[in-house]
């Protein structure tokens, strides 16, 4: 007797007696020998590779079954029903955009890649600058924030008063000077996007008055 794609259960062989075949006759049961391993990934047996046996399939951290259900059973024809299983790495998507800046990846917008901003000219960033793909498909931490760069207030003068806009990136300060001064300089700086007033600060000068007498 022999079994296709199949295996013997105990009897192999049973030899002729008087009137009686010893032993059992024997069986063939179903054998669906060990599933192909999961990449990424890893399978339990609930009973050996026997008929009725359960795979159960599981993925690493940062995967997530696809293509495929996540167990399968060994069926009367020896084989594992259903679709082999593969463990696709999770991705996070586009995160939110960063207003006056932009993204860098690691590793595009899969599991583990951290994606760092980057702000534009005269902007910085107010908090952590990176953010991580998570398990969970979610990045992780807090999303950055690009403010712009902040001057200070700009020097005051001797004999004149300053005037702010602000003190940030684009905004200006105006100097005028006292009754018997003039400026000496630009009247109009701006905070540029180094956070430093430019051209610079001016200054106030006095004036000479002269009279003549014949």
């Amino acid at each position: 007797m022999a079994c296709y794609k199949l295996k013997y259960l105990k009897c192999y062989s049973r030899i002729c007696n008087t009137n009686y075949w010893s032993g059992f006759a024997p069986k063939c049961v179903a054998d669906c020998e060990q599933p192909t391993a999961i990449v990424n990934g890893s399978f339990s047996l609930s009973k050996g590779t026997s008929l009725g046996s359960t795979a159960t399939y599981q993925c690493q951290a940062g995967f997530q079954l696809a293509n495929g259900a996540s167990s399968r059973v060994c069926d009367e024809r020896s084989q594992w029903n259903g679709t082999h299983p593969v463990c696709e790495i999770i991705e996070c998507g586009q995160p939110f955009d960063v207003q006056n800046g932009s993204y860098n990846f690691s590793s595009g917008i899969q599991y583990g890649s951290v994606a760092t901003a980057s702000c534009n000219a005269g902007y910085e960033t107010n908090d952590s600058a990176k953010i991580v793909c998570g398990g969970d498909g979610n990045w992780n931490g807090s999303l950055p924030d690009c403010v712009p760069v902040d001057c200070g207030s700009a020097q005051s003068i001797e004999h004149g008063t300053v005037a702010f806009t602000g003190t940030s990136f684009k905004h200006t300060a105006t100097y005028n000077c006292m009754p018997g001064f003039e400026l000496v300089g630009p009247n109009l700086i701006e905070c540029n996007q180094s956070a430093e007033w430019e051209p610079y600060v001016p200054r106030c000068q006095g004036t000479c008055l002269y009279s003549i007498r014949k």
